[in-house]
Parts: structure tokens; C-alpha cells; sequence
């Protein structure tokens, strides 16, 4: 016969037990939710506005187009009576986006810094450009509002900018993260493209341009990840001689694995593709003078640089 001591004994070992194994699934549980999140690492990109082709106003009166402003007007430019006011849209340029295809976008917005203090109501409309790789803005008529715009938009109820030189929450955007997951789901995007995105709307918001103060151009923020785990280890270094280049370029890297090596303009046409060996000679006297992304890519890790072909 089993005693009392010994039953409420074997009650509590059989307890602990449990007790044992379900401290043990919930360590296996964190530790897999831990792993999880290592793979799904989100990384922060973020780049500024630079030089002045890369923002633009258009006067919607002439489809004239303004390079050289030293603010941008999002979208009605108040001027001194009797001139009257001008309604335009506004155009900016992303250099060197360095997203993989295909990552997934977590967030996405623009920073601006105030050039001018305005409180009136603004209501502004965000589009991107919708190509792989968006080209830089002209002095040719309409070159902002004859783009094609992007099937995503974003609606910006901006709040009253009150104090100049600010570059807070009310100076960002809404998210704009459908907009670039359009872009970068596009067949011809490759990590290093540039983007495009467009303003137009009612009221006046006057931010920094290039022109005006290249420290407090507007600056592009975007959180993504990617489910094959992106990380600084899916990078590697290579190097490319000469560049500039006229008829060879040869490309080097210490990979130890197949990888793959495409030339693109920067409309993302494909102009080479070849088995990259590790050292690789490239006859570019077919191409044109311009400038080209290099693509080199493994099954998990991709490094792109500019070529310029003189």
C-alpha cells in the first residue's frame, strides 16, 4: 500500500515532469522564433538626393521644367502679385538602390528638410515612375508629367510646416512601401537601379533642393527583407579594371562558387550574359558610350557596380 507522504511525492515528480517538458517546448519555440527572425533580417537602406538632375519642377502652364531651383515646390509656387501663382507637379531621382528583386518592402517613405514655413491645407498625391530603372529628369517639356506612373500612389495630408530647416515626422511621407514593391518586382529591376517618384496636388509645401543646400536634399528610407535571408553576408567584393573602359574590362572576385555575370544599360536592357568564373575578360567594344550595371550573382548573394564605357 502506498502512503500518503508517498502519493503526494509521486504527484509532485509527475508535476515537475510536466513542468520539465513544457519549459523545454517553450525554449524550442523561442529558440526557432529567434532563427526565424535572423533569416527574415530587415535591413535599412537609406540615400540623399544629389546633383541636380535628380529633382525637377514642371510648370503645368508650358510643361516647362525646372533643374536648377534651389527649392521644391509641392505643388503650387506662390509668387509676389501681380505674377500669379503656378500650379506644378515635382519630380525626384533615387540614385543607387541597393534592394534585391523581389525583397520584401516593409516600409517605405521620404524625409524632407523645410526650405520655407507654410501652414495652409496641402493635399498631395505620390506616384512612382513606372520602369525598372528611371532615368534622369531634362529640360524638355513635360519630362515629369509624360511619365508613366506607377499603378500604386500614396495620399499625403501634409501637416503645417512651421519652422525652417526641419526634417521630422511632419516632413515624411506616408508609406510608400506598394510603390516601391511595384518598382522592384519588375522584371528588369536589379539591385543598384535608380527610382523615380512623382508629386502632384493642391497647396504649397517648399522643401531643400540639391541646388539649394545638398546636405538637406530630401533622403530616401526604406526598411526590407528578404525570406532567403538577406543580410551583409549575401554581398561580396569584387573588383572591375579599368573603369572607364573602351574595349575590355576585366572582373575579379575570390568567389568559390557558380556564379553568373549580366551587363545591363540603365533602361535594365540586357546587353551581356556569361558564366562568371572568377576572373573574367569582357570584350565591351559592342557597347555604346554610356553608363552600365555589372551584375554578379550566386544562388544567395548579388554585387552590382557601374561601368562606364567611354
Amino acid at each position: 500500500m502506498v502512503s500518503y507522504f508517498g502519493f503526494i511525492r509521486y504527484t509532485q515528480l509527475i508535476l515537475y515532469a510536466d513542468l520539465c517538458n513544457m519549459l523545454r517546448w517553450v525554449f524550442t519555440i523561442v529558440l526557432a522564433g529567434i532563427s526565424f527572425g535572423q533569416v527574415n533580417a530587415q535591413i535599412h537602406f537609406w540615400v540623399r538626393l544629389a546633383g541636380s538632375e535628380n529633382d525637377a519642377e514642371e510648370t503645368l502652364d508650358d510643361n516647362s521644367i525646372d533643374l536648377t531651383s534651389s527649392d521644391l515646390e509641392m505643388c503650387k509656387e506662390l509668387n509676389i502679385w501681380p505674377i500669379p501663382d503656378e500650379d506644378q507637379v515635382m519630380g525626384v531621382r533615387f540614385n543607387n538602390i541597393n534592394i534585391p528583386k523581389n525583397a520584401q518592402i516593409d516600409s517605405a517613405y521620404i524625409r524632407f528638410t523645410v526650405d520655407e514655413t507654410n501652414t495652409d491645407p496641402a493635399t498631395i498625391l505620390i506616384y512612382g515612375e513606372a520602369v525598372s530603372n528611371a532615368q534622369q529628369f531634362y529640360s524638355l517639356p513635360a519630362n515629369i508629367s509624360s511619365r508613366q506612373k506607377t499603378i500604386s500612389s500614396a495620399s499625403w495630408y501634409v501637416p503645417g510646416w512651421g519652422n525652417s530647416d526641419n526634417s521630422g515626422a511632419d516632413q515624411e511621407t506616408p508609406q510608400l512601401k506598394n510603390i516601391v514593391q511595384e518598382i522592384t518586382s519588375r522584371p528588369g529591376w536589379v539591385a543598384g537601379n535608380s527610382m523615380v517618384f512623382l508629386f502632384e496636388g493642391t497647396g504649397t509645401r517648399v522643401a531643400h533642393a540639391c541646388d539649394g543646400d545638398a546636405a538637406k536634399a530630401a533622403e530616401l528610407h526604406i526598411h526590407f527583407s528578404s525570406g532567403v535571408g538577406v543580410s551583409e553576408e549575401q554581398t561580396f567584393e569584387w573588383d572591375m579594371y579599368p573603369n572607364p573602359a573602351n574595349d575590355f574590362v576585366r572582373i575579379v572576385s575570390d568567389l568559390d562558387e557558380p556564379a553568373e555575370l549580366v551587363i545591363l544599360d540603365l533602361s535594365g536592357k540586357e546587353m551581356v550574359r556569361e558564366q562568371f568564373s572568377g576572373q573574367n575578360d569582357i570584350d565591351i567594344t559592342s557597347l555604346s558610350s554610356g553608363i552600365y550595371l555589372v551584375q554578379v550573382s550566386t544562388e544567395s548573394k548579388t554585387a552590382t557596380h557601374k561601368l562606364i564605357k567611354q
